[in-house]
């Protein structure tokens, strides 16, 4: 972003945005199995995309085979899904505490978090670090196989296998009602049987899921993107920044106070139409803001002109900036008149330091304004 907004400004940035997103439409979405280790998500993956787990090209299957690296298998029937078998959280290898950054965790479009057992701490952790990535789940509840198989044993005249299910289901809900994921859906599968259970339909629910999918990753990537671009548009201003200081400074230093505050008043406006520039929220950017975020131009001019024309804060800006013209020349020439009893020289260095720094945190103010207006009416 930062290359394509030095070759091109807000322009060439939009461009690139329109690039990634026609991208996105045709590319994968990315699904990322989670859970803790030996919970099954390596046999879920290898079910879904019907390989065996002694195939070269399978997940590795077992407590001492699980592979460290993070790798991808497409699912055969539908290329768009491509799953990605992530390690198990709280292993020696990837510890909870770095395990989003190791396993580049918000990088995924939606998430199958498998669970074997009871609801774990570890479950519900990982279900609200992908809400905070603003991203879905399924949960999966894995082993279901195992669990009838124990009950029959430990109960074998009052086993009753439907209402085995039901309980695992609705104590399932139950637990992600209470962590606030009432939205969730519960999946009760055996990744070795894949005509028993809920695994068909998980399947299914995925694919029915795809263009949803799709849609949020899109949306995350233009606030993603635009947000970037924000940030560089306001990096790209620091020198700038530091040139127009050093102008007001040397305004300041005028005689006639006057035509110092009116040369100070002309870098004031100036810059503050660079910076309302810089950050798109001219016209003609909006035009292109709106081809890429899908809402109307006339929308995002009135969002715009709203936030600058609303009394209370076009009040604040005017105000903001009219202190800083008038006091600023008078701070500088009472400093000099103060301090030049001591010293010309000194009163001259340290009155325009006081000038140019007092410039400094005006503009420094001042371009605060415009990139919070650019975020919050294209972000939404």
């Amino acid at each position: 972003m930062e290359s394509a907004f030095r070759s091109g400004g807000t322009d060439s940035c939009i461009r690139l945005i329109e690039e990634k997103l026609k991208q996105l439409k045709m590319s994968p979405v990315n699904v990322a199995v989670v859970g803790k280790s030996a919970v099954g998500k390596s046999s879920f993956i290898n079910t879904v995309t019907s390989l065996a787990s002694d195939d070269d090209a399978a997940a590795p299957v077992g407590e001492f085979q699980s592979s460290l690296n993070i790798r991808d298998y497409v699912h055969p029937r539908v290329p768009e899904l491509k799953f990605w078998d992530l390690p198990g959280v709280g292993s020696m290898q990837f510890p909870k505490e770095t395990y989003l950054n190791d396993v580049s965790f918000d990088r995924f479009d939606f998430f199958v978090l498998i669970s074997a057992g009871r609801f774990t701490e570890i479950d519900a952790w990982l279900g609200q670090e992908i809400r905070k990535c603003e991203k879905k789940y399924f949960f999966v509840r894995s082993h279901i196989d195992k669990d009838i198989s124990n009950d029959r044993k430990a109960h074998p005249n009052s086993h009753n296998e439907k209402a085995l299910l039901d309980t695992i289901r609705d104590d399932t809900v139950e637990k992600l009602k209470a962590q606030g994921f009432s939205d969730v859906p519960v999946f009760l599968i055996s990744s070795y049987d894949r005509t028993k259970y809920d695994f068909h339909r998980i399947e299914q629910q995925l694919v029915e899921e795809l263009p949803a999918i799709r849609r949020n990753a899109a949306v995350l990537y233009k606030r993603s993107a635009i947000r970037d671009m924000a940030q560089v548009a306001g990096r790209s201003l620091c020198w700038p920044m530091w040139v127009y200081s050093a102008l007001s400074a040397a305004a300041a230093s005028v005689p006639d106070y006057f035509v110092s505050v009116g040369l100070f008043a002309v870098f004031v406006f100036h810059w503050s139409h660079i910076c309302f520039l810089q950050f798109g929220l001219d016209d003609r950017s909006l035009e292109q803001y709106a081809r890429v975020t899908s809402v109307s131009w006339r929308k995002l001019q009135e969002l715009v002109r709203r936030n600058f024309e609303e009394r209370e804060n076009k009040t604040k800006r005017w105000a903001v900036m009219a202190v800083g013209i008038i006091a600023i020349p008078a701070f500088r020439l009472l400093a000099g008149l103060v301090l030049k009893q001591y010293s010309p020289y000194l009163s001259d260095i340290i009155s325009t330091a006081t000038a140019f720094v007092s410039a400094r945190l005006l503009f420094g103010l001042m371009l605060k304004v415009p990139k919070k207006v650019a975020l919050k009416n294209v972000l939404g």
